[in-house]
Parts: structure tokens; C-alpha cells; sequence
């Protein structure tokens, strides 16, 4: 067996011959890639299309946060407000419930001070992330209880 390396090397080479075969000698082409790599015949066409990328990738694509600093302190100040629920219990009260939210509300009575996008991320969250982005408050409160 090859690592990746060696084999893209391989199949690189190998490119410009399997296209200016012919069709009994691209079979036989396919058939020694296949003894060597271990890859089914398949994939080994989509490898040694042109078009196919045989390079390793060199950075990785990360995500934006959609829930950043400002959110997070927010749902901190929320959930100290209404006394450490869970994500399942303090996503409903975030949520709209017949066009009233508890954002709203807290924001009314000048008992949380954010913008209207912050609210508004507010209200989309879900309890699985609530959950997520309290998981290190939570141990730092459980520190300062003991």
C-alpha cells in the first residue's frame, strides 16, 4: 500500500498516459493502478480526470462564529437573570412565544443593555448551543460554589 503522497505522485504520471490511451490500453492502465494503490477502478477515473486535484490541502476552512463575544455575555447576564436554568428550559423563554420574548422584555425594563442584532441572535439560538456557550461558565460558577 502507498501513503497519499506517493500515490498522488503516482496517478499524477499516470494522468497523461491513461488519456492518450486508448480504451483497451486505459483498462489495463486502470488494472495496474489498482493493484498498486488499492483504490477501486471508480475513484481512480475521478483521480485522473484534468480536472481532479491531487494537491493536499494546506489551510483548513473555519466556520464564522455567529454567536461571538457580545451574545455570549448576554446569555451569561440572561441565564444568572433567570437562576442557571438549562439550555432546554432558557431557550423558550429566548425564543418568541406570540411575538413576545423574554429579550424583549428585559430589555424594556433596562435590565439588559444590547443591540437589536444581539437580540435578535438571541432569539434564534437553540438549547444545544445555549448549552455550548454556557459549558465554561457553568464549570466557573461550580468553581466558585465549592
Amino acid at each position: 500500500m502507498m501513503d497519499m503522497h506517493s500515490r498522488n505522485q503516482y496517478l499524477k504520471t499516470l494522468r497523461n498516459d491513461y488519456w492518450q490511451a486508448k480504451k483497451k490500453e486505459k483498462s489495463k492502465i486502470l488494472d495496474e493502478a489498482e493493484k498498486r494503490t488499492g483504490l477501486h477502478r471508480k475513484i481512480l477515473i475521478k483521480k485522473l480526470k484534468p480536472t481532479a486535484n491531487l494537491e493536499p490541502r494546506t489551510e483548513k476552512k473555519h466556520r464564522s462564529q455567529l454567536y461571538d463575544g457580545p451574545v455570549i455575555s448576554a446569555l451569561v447576564e440572561i441565564w444568572r437573570i433567570f437562576d442557571y436554568p438549562c439550555g432546554q428550559r432558557l431557550a423558550p423563554l429566548l425564543n418568541d412565544q406570540d411575538g413576545v420574548s423574554q429579550v424583549d422584555i428585559l430589555r424594556y425594563f433596562d435590565e439588559l443593555e444590547i443591540s437589536d442584532q444581539v437580540a435578535a441572535k438571541l432569539k434564534k439560538i437553540s438549547s444545544a448551543t445555549i448549552d455550548r456557550k454556557l459549558q465554561h461558565q457553568k464549570e466557573v460558577e461550580q468553581i466558585k460554589r465549592n
